[in-house]
């Protein structure tokens, strides 16, 4: 067969693997929540010719023990500028993270919404009316949609055309966010707006929800601690879950993908590491 022939035949071959290829939209309220809970069988899946797209609703900025850990101010009391830094540091993390899992910054969403105010946003009775960033005292963000800059006003109208626009734009086949049940006001709310944003576009793919947060670090993750060779054990309280159980080699990259977040690893409490594992839960 003549070289020019087998150049066609192997693009006939690649087309044919990315039409039957899942598209999968990951939402994470913060940085290292793409990794924590699914980070491995997130691996397995762009290993596989999975399209994986990343969307990140906040950037982790409104986290004063992190801010303080990562020494970003001695001051008594801290800055929007302290906080500002925090979450352009937090910002580069979730974006190498995304790079190891197999998600490159072409299929990358930074949304930029405020930390700690999304559940508020969501709530909000007024679409229009603007909210100020409980850490920065913002009211406007500067958002990065796969690698393209914009302007975000922190409104329910603006968040939910932004999600709107993304489901619209990449048609996901399977749609990961967190589980409705966690207890952090963050995921809780990203749960709530994803699952109305698809009803409310009439849109139904399979969902798949991860579990962060369940009461004090002394209640979930169990055991605690990083014990890769080890199960990890059903939370209390809430439905039973299934389990998946990633390749070795997606356990590594997992491991190198929450690594990248080291203003996280800095707090020395060991949580994130605790989601190394031989399996993942989700619901």
């Amino acid at each position: 067969m003549k070289k020019s022939k087998l150049v066609v035949l192997l693009f006939i071959l690649i087309a044919l693997q990315l039409e039957g290829a899942s598209v999968i939209a990951v939402f994470a309220p913060h940085p290292d929540d793409e990794a924590i809970s699914l980070g491995g069988w997130i691996a397995d899946q762009a290993l596989e010719g999975a399209i994986i797209y990343g969307i990140m609703l906040t950037d982790g900025e409104a986290f004063s023990r992190a801010v303080r850990a990562n020494r970003l101010s001695r001051k008594p009391v801290l800055t929007a500028m302290d906080y500002l830094r925090l979450g352009k540091m937090r910002r580069l993390e979730g974006t190498a993270s995304f790079k190891v899992l197999g998600i490159p910054v072409e299929r990358q969403f930074f949304l930029a919404y405020p930390g700690n105010a999304i559940n508020r946003l969501v709530s909000a009775n007024q679409p229009m009316k603007l909210f100020k960033s409980p850490a920065t005292r913002q009211r406007y963000g500067s958002a990065c949609w796969q690698g393209n800059k914009r302007q975000v006003a922190y409104s329910r109208a603006s968040l939910t055309r932004d999600i709107d626009e993304i489901l619209a734009r990449i048609k996901p086949d399977i749609v990961v966010i967190p589980a409705a049940f966690d207890t952090n006001l963050d995921h809780y709310a990203t749960s709530r707006l994803i699952t109305n944003r698809l009803e409310a576009i009439n849109h139904k793919p399979e969902i798949i929800s991860y579990l962060v947060h369940r009461g004090s670090r002394r209640d979930y993750p169990k055991p605690y601690g990083y014990k890769p060779d080890l199960g990890i054990n059903d939370p209390n309280g809430v439905p039973v879950p299934r389990r998946k159980f990633p390749s070795s080699r997606a356990i590594q990259i997992k491991k190198s993908a929450l690594e990248c977040h080291k203003s996280q690893l800095r707090l020395k409490d060991g949580f994130l590491f605790s989601f190394i594992r031989t399996e993942e839960i989700y619901w």
